[in-house]
């Protein structure tokens, strides 16, 4: 009895992975989003323009200098705060000698492979590693040509000329024959330089 029972489960339990079998290999695999792209790290929070960067498959340094790919601003950020390393699939993280250091999980690292839904600090700012995504416009670039326009705009001579005479006019409580003095202009163009704001 017990063998003809043990007979008459195998046999079902081989019915079942036929049917499983079936199932799984009529079930069509999901199209890929032509949208995403690989390595992205998001931030938790802070300025919605700044809030992801995709790594995409080079060497992304991050930290306070403008020469970052990540340019971070968070209390105790260093200069060079840690640099990530992409190599097709696999993301690496590596601490650049950082004053308050880089976390991995709340773990402090070194060095570390990350693998999707990671969270990464680097001093006071948090990110969480996604493999595969579409966060949107990359941020970090959109930030990038906001100061390429700031650095434009501040580097012509008549720019930074209205500027300093707005700053000084508003200083000296609206005087345009101070301002005109102190500018080293006329009152003649002191008023069309503050007309043109």
């Amino acid at each position: 009895m017990y063998v003809a029972l043990a007979i008459v489960l195998t046999a079902a339990l081989a019915v079942l992975v036929m049917i499983k079998k079936q199932h799984v290999e009529s079930t069509p695999a999901p199209e890929p989003d032509p949208n995403n792209k690989l390595h992205w790290l998001v931030a938790d929070g802070g300025d919605p323009l700044r809030n992801s960067w995709h790594l995409g498959a080079r060497r992304v340094t991050a930290g306070r200098a403008a020469s970052n790919y990540m340019q971070l601003t968070a209390p105790g950020m260093s200069r060079r705060h840690a640099a990530f390393y992409v190599d097709v699939d696999k993301v690496t993280i590596v601490d650049m000698s950082s004053s308050n250091g880089t976390r991995v999980n709340g773990n402090p690292v070194q060095t570390a492979r990350l693998f999707d839904g990671d969270v990464v600090e680097l001093a006071g700012a948090r990110f969480t590693y996604r493999r595969e995504g579409n966060f949107a416009a990359n941020a970090a670039w959109k930030a990038k040509e906001v100061g390429r326009k700031v650095d434009t705009t501040t580097s012509m001579p008549e720019t930074m000329l209205q500027l300093r005479a707005q700053a000084t006019f508003q200083l000296n409580g609206g005087d345009v024959q101070k301002t005109a003095s102190e500018v080293g202009i006329s009152v003649d163009k002191l008023e069309q330089l503050i007309a043109a704001s």
